[in-house]
């Protein structure tokens, strides 16, 4: 494995790497994958939902209605157990 100095020494944001306390090593990036997954939970989820919801209703005002409370719905429910996982993986 590279030491981190002598892998990012050419890099014009050096200065602020270095400059991060020495504690930051926890500190994670959303990359690749989990930030794909991010992506579908806190967007895609809850507009397929409400896409869905709005297909299976039949009156236009409820169909409005049942899409934007589903969207909410949904949107807050993605956030709590969000919520919840950071809380949880924090007090590990």
């Amino acid at each position: 494995m590279e030491d981190k100095e002598a892998s990012c020494h050419s890099c014009p944001l050096s200065a602020l790497c270095s400059a991060q306390p020495s504690g930051a090593e926890d500190i994670q990036e959303a990359t690749g994958c989990k930030l794909v997954s991010q992506a579908i939970a806190f967007f895609l989820l809850p507009i397929a939902a409400a896409i869905v919801v709005a297909a299976m209703v039949k009156d236009e005002n409820v169909r409005i209605l049942a899409s934007i409370g589903t969207f909410i719905i949904v949107s807050a429910a993605v956030a709590a157990v969000s919520w919840f996982l950071r809380r949880k993986r924090r007090a590990e």
